[in-house]
């Protein structure tokens, strides 16, 4: 499902951004994103669900990462998280992604059709 990779990939890069700097909030935060606790869904659902929708509304060109700005943007409860995310330039964003799809293969193959 590629919508769930993209959202994995948005969770893999605030996680290294947050090694990179670490903030309580987004640390939080992270918590209830994260997609490998279960399978096919976040910690709480509620946030995939809620990314799925942005997904359909902002589209996925350049893996997300507009529609990843503005889903952060939203966040109503954990604000400021994409002041974080929004430290990567789209160039620096999409250089992160690529090398995440190579790494891990399996785990983004749909995904790894785009990329190539």
């Amino acid at each position: 499902m590629k919508e769930f990779e993209l959202y994995k990939i948005m969770f893999i890069i605030l996680d290294a951004l947050n090694d990179e700097s670490y903030n309580e909030i987004l640390d939080t935060y992270l918590s209830e994103l994260n997609p490998f606790i279960w399978e096919n869904t976040s910690g709480d659902p509620y946030y995939f669900n809620k990314f799925k929708e942005y997904l359909n509304n902002y589209g996925d060109s350049n893996f997300a990462y507009n529609t990843i700005i503005k889903y952060l943007e939203d966040e109503d409860y954990y604000v400021g998280i994409d002041l974080i995310f929004k430290s990567l330039s789209l160039e620096e964003y999409l250089i992160n992604v690529k090398e995440i799809i190579e790494d891990n293969p399996k785990e983004f193959k749909h995904l790894s059709e785009v990329s190539n």
